[in-house]
């Protein structure tokens, strides 16, 4: 009877070193295994306040006074001063003040931006009759939708020029309108 004890005893032990070294691999199994399947790392984040964007209105864009001719006109503010010429038909310019329109854009300083004019307006007299301005123009050339650098102030001067089509019937009137800038930055 204190063989068996003995033979229990022994098969016991071994059971529990059998035990005790599954569960130190198991252990350590699973610690490897969590070591790879999970990484942690800080990372930075930030990001860049711009100064929001304004335009303000220096001066209109006036295309003088115009006499209609006897087919259809169009005179064009030039780009780089403030002068008209008649580009098709036989209109006349009549004096008045011409004038390119002038804005400044005020915007975080070195950026850029992209500034859009619209296709084409009307511009309407007191009794509902219509004039079409388009081919609007940014100076020192682009089209209508066109990006410029801002200086180190943060200001941007940009002048506008367009083409204002005359029918030969035009009435006579002053004609008004508007239209709008859009500006974004890049």
């Amino acid at each position: 009877m204190g063989q068996n004890k003995h033979i229990k005893a022994d098969s016991y032990n071994k059971f529990h070193r059998l035990c005790v070294r599954i569960l130190s691999g198991l252990f350590i199994v699973l610690t490897m295994m969590s070591n790879s399947a999970y990484a942690q790392q800080t990372l930075p984040a930030s990001t860049r306040v711009l100064t929001p964007l304004t335009v303000t209105n220096q001066s209109d864009m006036n295309f003088g006074r115009i006499v209609p001719g006897t087919v259809q006109s169009t005179v064009r503010i030039r780009r780089g001063i403030n002068a008209a010429i008649v580009r098709s038909g036989d209109a006349r310019l009549a004096g008045g003040t011409v004038q390119r329109a002038e804005f400044t854009i005020t915007a975080d300083p070195l950026t850029s931006v992209q500034i859009s004019l619209p296709r084409n307006i009307n511009l309407q007299n007191s009794a509902g009759d219509i004039m079409r301005i388009n081919t609007f123009r940014l100076n020192n050339g682009g089209g209508r939708i066109s990006s410029r650098n801002v200086d180190s102030s943060g200001n941007l001067s940009v002048f506008v020029s367009a083409l204002l089509r005359v029918e030969p019937s035009q009435a006579a009137g002053v004609y008004n309108g508007s239209y709008e800038v859009t500006v974004e930055y890049n």
